[in-house]
């Protein structure tokens, strides 16, 4: 009768604030989305300061630390997946990890695979020189000479930013990457044009003999650096909650500084 059926209605209207209620405190936790458990970083391990190994062979670097508190965060165990720049894109398709981490540059191709976290860095090419020579060679214009000797590494994009930016250089390939720097410091070279994150931090390393050039990366050479996470709507929206707060306390910079 009117009573059975007001009966039902209430419960529906009760049981539709339970779920309400239930999505409203979910939504403050989003973190409890994520399934408990371990969860796997990938990573080169060779691009110092996001991800490198000490004489020790203990990861180290700002991405490095950044994935352990994320997974703390997730109420998860870190691991970390050894990969190859030639072989990361393959890795990935293929689940070995669920983030990959190391100073990841955002490319359309690698976007096809997953979802890009919140950008955590605008890099671009800048000159590392003796600080002798500062005044003298801190633009792309005074590189351009014949007479300055012009260092560019094993980047794929290199050969067209040293064709764009200093043409009339003489450009010495370095594909020895331990011997980018003393090539530098021993005079081989003028300048070594680089990412200016990996500029700045040897300039740390050799403050008074090595400085970067000031000022914002060549335009055209900006790149932006991101976490590729695997396409899963409930880790990529927890992933990049909590790096956020990295990146609002500063920890992740301050980390990225300290590399030297």
């Amino acid at each position: 009768g009117l009573a059975s059926r007001s009966m039902r209605v209430a419960r529906s209207i009760l049981a539709s604030f339970i779920v309400l209620a239930i999505g409203g405190c979910a939504s403050n936790e989003p973190l409890r989305t994520v399934a408990p458990g371990v969860l796997t970083f990938g990573l080169t391990a060779d691009f110092s300061p996001f991800a490198s190994r000490a004489p020790d062979g203990a990861l180290i670097g700002a991405d490095v630390e950044a994935a352990r508190r994320v997974a703390r965060a997730l109420g998860r165990e870190p691991r970390f997946v050894q990969t190859s720049w030639s072989t990361l894109a393959a890795d990935f398709a293929a689940r070995r990890f669920d983030v990959l981490v190391g100073g990841v540059t955002i490319t359309p191709e690698r976007a096809a695979l997953g979802e890009y976290s919140i950008v955590m860095l605008v890099d671009g090419k800048r000159p590392l020189v003796r600080c002798a020579d500062r005044e003298r060679l801190s633009t792309a214009a005074a590189l351009d000479r014949a007479e300055v000797r012009v260092m560019i590494n094993r980047g794929p994009s290199m050969t067209g930013v040293a064709a764009r930016f200093f043409p009339r250089a003489t450009v010495v390939k370095n594909t020895d990457d331990d011997t980018l720097v003393p090539f530098l410091l021993e005079g081989r070279v003028d300048a070594w044009v680089t990412d200016g994150v990996a500029a700045e931090r040897f300039a740390r390393r050799h403050a008074g003999v090595l400085c970067a050039a000031d000022g914002p990366p060549w335009p055209g050479t900006e790149v932006r650096k991101a976490w590729l996470i695997q396409r899963d709507g409930a880790l990529v929206t927890a992933v990049n909650r909590a790096l956020r707060e990295e990146l609002a306390s500063g920890r992740w910079r301050r980390d990225l500084d300290a590399q030297r």
